[in-house]
């Protein structure tokens, strides 16, 4: 994909969808890719939980084929300066650590090595720049019980809702970023910020981007695969 991709994460509840939503309203430069989770038909249904290592070799191949149908749909906007992706492949790295840590069971390794392995073969893209919408585990926990109490129904099984299984993802986020800020541009926002100022500080940084000359960087492929296969080992190491 040849235009410059920024990839927003960040903890359930941390507003990401929230400033996809205003800046597809109020703006066309980029082209804004959906949430997995937000792009599905209403009788379709995510295939398991990764709770062991049989239904995360499924939910993998299932996330992978998901994560290509939305890069590719991404290429579509290549007039565009750059693409904003709510979530991605990071995602599932980060949580393939919580999962192992709070169900004690280790999918880390099957879940690294899904997404390798299609870096390697060219299937997927790095991003230019990781967003990470940074709130806290408890701010995290907070708003989704709120949402959840306003829409008087509970859409998340319980671990969802869990201080500690929501620290483990920020754990996973947090090593990531630093393993990859040597490689690719990594930005934390203060997602604990009222929606405006949030909305305006990563519409400053998206503006940055557009005027400085990082859409020339290159990306070596060959030190984010090591990076991953490193990082691989070590959330193994720390889930032990």
């Amino acid at each position: 994909m040849k235009n410059y991709t920024i990839l927003i994460e960040g903890l359930p509840s941390a507003g990401k969808t929230t400033f996809l939503d205003h800046y597809s309203k109020e703006y066309d430069k980029g082209g804004c890719v959906k949430e997995i989770a937000n792009e599905l038909d209403k009788d379709e249904f995510f295939p398991g939980d990764s709770t062991d290592i049989d239904s995360a070799t499924i939910i993998n191949r299932w996330f992978l084929s998901k994560e290509l149908e939305r890069y590719q749909r991404a290429t579509i906007s290549l007039s565009k300066p750059y693409v904003l992706m709510d979530r991605g492949f990071i995602t599932h790295l980060a949580y393939s650590y919580a999962f192992s840590k709070y169900f004690n069971t280790n999918i880390i390794n099957i879940t690294f090595e899904t997404y390798i392995f299609a870096i390697q073969n060219n299937l997927l893209n790095i991003p230019n720049t990781l967003l990470i919408f940074d709130i806290s585990p408890k701010c995290s926990l907070d708003r989704t019980l709120n949402r959840i109490y306003k829409s008087k129904r509970s859409q998340l099984p319980d671990f969802w809702k869990n201080k500690y299984f929501l620290k483990y993802i920020k754990e996973g986020y947090d090593i990531i970023a630093y393993e990859l800020k040597s490689l690719i541009d990594v930005k934390f926002i203060d997602a604990e910020k009222s929606k405006l100022e949030v909305y305006n500080d990563t519409l400053n940084f998206i503006k940055l981007i557009n005027e400085s000359n990082q859409k020339s960087k290159i990306i070596d492929n060959s030190k984010v695969i090591y990076t991953l296969k490193f990082l691989m080992e070590q959330f193994g190491d720390l889930c032990e």
